[in-house]
């Protein structure tokens, strides 16, 4: 958690163009390890409990993977009868680490 905590402050402190580039340059590797898995989806959690957006939380865990060889991105979606309700989340080779809210439509 204390990564996470890490990553959001570096986050934060970022210009919008670099954070863009961060959530757009996924390489690596294209398979997660059970603990890869497991350490991403607890920074989340633990980061949706204290109120953070789900775009920083994707860009942090994200980020955390990168550093870990892992080719991840950010994928994002919207519902399709509300263009105002977004939704990011960690995808890796493709597959998002936690399903996209039923309805909305995937961007990649």
């Amino acid at each position: 958690m204390v990564e996470a905590g890490l990553g959001y402050a570096r986050y934060r402190s970022r210009r919008p163009a670099s954070t863009l580039r961060q959530l757009l340059d996924g390489q690596g590797r294209a398979r997660l390890s059970d603990t890869e898995r497991r350490l991403a989806l607890r920074a989340d959690a633990g980061m949706r409990r204290l109120g953070i957006a789900c775009l920083a939380r994707s860009a942090v865990v994200a980020g955390m993977l990168r550093r870990r060889g892992v080719a991840a991105t950010v994928s994002l979606s919207v519902a399709a009868g509300a263009p105002r309700s977004a939704h990011a989340e960690v995808a890796v080779g493709g597959q998002p680490l936690r399903a996209h809210p039923m309805g909305n439509v995937l961007f990649t």
